[in-house]
């Protein structure tokens, strides 16, 4: 699986890491995911092992095996489905759909196409809430205004 042609595909130091091209750096955790959901994916896996090496976003980030050339990175957003701050699919969003699958699998759960998302249900609460101030807000002007009209 892992590839020793390339400089970026070997265990690396901060400093060595550091010093990448930014496209390498890129080119790495992309094909980390890639190769971590491909992993995965295997079936040669227990649930206990998918649940513990990748149960979550921050294990699934974390988890590194060099043998197999798993690295591990620290930007969040590279492994969002939806990244919370804008309401954007992230920019791996298909891998990690594919890691969710899995995931759900391991742990029993029916898999959704498309998961909701914390920062998605706080988006549709707030509009929700925005709506509910405006029939508020129409509801009384009605009210001042049939108030007026009957003096």
């Amino acid at each position: 699986m892992k590839s020793k042609n390339f400089l970026w595909d070997r265990e690396l130091s901060l400093t060595e890491f550091r010093a990448l091209k930014r496209s390498h750096k890129h080119i790495r955790v992309v094909t980390s995911i890639q190769r971590k959901v491909t992993e995965l994916e295997s079936g040669q896996l227990s649930n206990a092992e998918i649940l513990r090496l990748a149960g979550d976003r921050t294990k699934f980030r974390k988890w590194q095996d060099a043998k197999k050339g798993l690295w591990s990175w620290s930007v969040a957003d590279l492994d969002a489905i939806i990244i919370p701050k804008t309401g954007e699919p992230g920019p791996n969003k298909k891998l990690m759909e594919r890691w969710y699958a899995v995931v759900q699998a391991a742990r029993g759960a029916p898999t959704a196409a498309e998961p909701v998302q914390p920062a998605t249900e706080s988006v549709l609460e707030r509009q929700y809430i925005d709506a509910l101030a405006r029939i508020a807000s129409l509801e009384e002007a009605l009210a001042r205004s049939i108030r007026h009209g009957e003096r």
